[in-house]
């Protein structure tokens, strides 16, 4: 052991404190995996419904009927939930982005610096040819 793990021996209980994460978030992120769902779901439907009025996007009909679920599900079905998957990978990765813009990740104290660069020699440095 070296002279000076006391200290990092010292703040474990303080570090393992700071990670331990308040229930009250683990709450607002499953009611936020909901409400994205439910929004998902909703925006589908109604993209689906405003494709069919203004054809801003060609989906072939069998999209919307596919044979082998024709008797299970209703028509569109499918599609519409499809539709609600990439929505709710869009609106995840916009809530992501704004996140990481908005927390952005510092450096802890077991974390290396960034390493600076060195600067090459005149002697060794390329001559443009």
């Amino acid at each position: 052991m070296g002279h000076r793990s006391y200290l990092f021996r010292d703040k474990a209980d303080e570090r393992a404190k700071r990670r331990q994460l308040h229930p009250v978030w683990r709450g607002v992120g499953c009611l936020l995996l909901m409400v994205l769902a439910v929004v998902g779901y909703f925006s589908a439907g109604w993209f689906l419904t405003q494709n069919q009025i203004n054809g801003w996007l060609y989906l072939p009909p069998e999209l919307y009927y596919p044979g082998f679920l024709s008797q299970y599900l209703p028509p569109g079905a499918l599609l519409q939930m499809a539709v609600a998957l990439i929505v709710i990978l869009l609106g995840y990765a916009i809530l992501s982005f704004g996140y990481a813009l908005a927390f952005p990740i510092e450096p802890g104290e077991t974390d290396m610096p960034t390493p600076r660069k060195r600067r090459r020699s005149g002697k060794w440095r390329s001559r443009g040819r």
